[in-house]
């Protein structure tokens, strides 16, 4: 559902020219004309756009105004249908949300229909995956059958080295760049005194996380570096009150 659609309903632009707002404004001024607004809203904001008349008083107290103010908005501008004097609504604001519901109704009921025919379409995928897989059993055991045959007969390998366990590299995953707080947090437990996590983040941040001319692979390292050699790449630079100004030269760090 559109958010707009939740809290939205038309209103027209000349809606004061008719007449029943005329003589509204006329009688009350513009402050009839946002009470008569503002009870508008009122009713959109119900499930049955009603509003009982008993709680007139309600919606004068939370929004400042004069209840029998309200009440003669609501029953003598001819503005709003009362049943019973109990409850009352707009009948143009129902007719315009009637639409508005329809057209929600009618997404809604497309949206489950949709739903429903992409399950039915990856239950019948799914079969037919399955009904293939059992077709193919027989010539994928005779494949996994040739290729041991073929494995066994032309490879010389020795049974030393067949029973010796083979290291496998680990493979790096995607390098992630760090959070500022989980930066901050792993500078605190090392303990690295020369890093600021302020500039450390912004200076990789800036050059898109590369060392060097090679991308990171691990920020945690980079940190450590950091660290030691900040010092090193250090240099000081005199002013012109005779002073010095410290300006980290972070290219060396890369």
């Amino acid at each position: 559902m559109n958010k707009r659609d939740t809290f939205y309903f038309p209103h027209e632009y000349n809606a004061k020219d008719d007449p029943k707002c005329e003589r509204l404004i006329w009688e009350m001024g513009m402050e009839g004309y946002g009470m008569f607004w503002a009870l508008l809203e009122v009713l959109r904001a119900q499930p049955d756009y009603t509003y009982p008349v008993a709680n007139i008083p309600i919606i004068a107290r939370k929004y400042n105004a004069d209840p029998e103010k309200l009440r003669h908005v609501v029953f003598d501008f001819g503005l709003f249908s009362i049943v019973d004097d109990r409850i009352f609504f707009s009948n143009g604001l129902t007719a315009r949300m009637q639409v508005i519901d329809d057209r929600r109704k009618r997404l809604s009921e497309a949206g489950r229909r949709g739903m429903a025919e992409r399950w039915r379409s990856r239950h019948e995928a799914s079969e037919n995956s399955q009904a293939i897989t059992t077709l193919l059993q027989p010539y994928n055991s005779k494949v996994k059958q040739s290729k041991g045959e073929y494995i066994k007969k032309h490879t010389n390998v020795c049974k030393e080295s067949a029973d010796k366990p083979r290291k496998v590299a680990a493979k790096r995953g995607a390098f992630v760049a760090p959070l500022l707080g989980e930066l901050r947090a792993y500078i605190s437990e090392q303990g690295l005194t020369n890093v600021n996590p302020e500039e450390f983040m912004d200076y990789y941040t800036a050059n898109g996380w590369r060392a060097g001319k090679n991308p990171m692979k691990d920020w945690k390292a980079a940190v450590r570096n950091w660290n030691r050699r900040q010092k090193e790449f250090t240099t000081t630079k005199p002013q012109t009150d005779g002073s010095y100004e410290i300006k980290p030269r972070y290219a060396a760090l890369c």
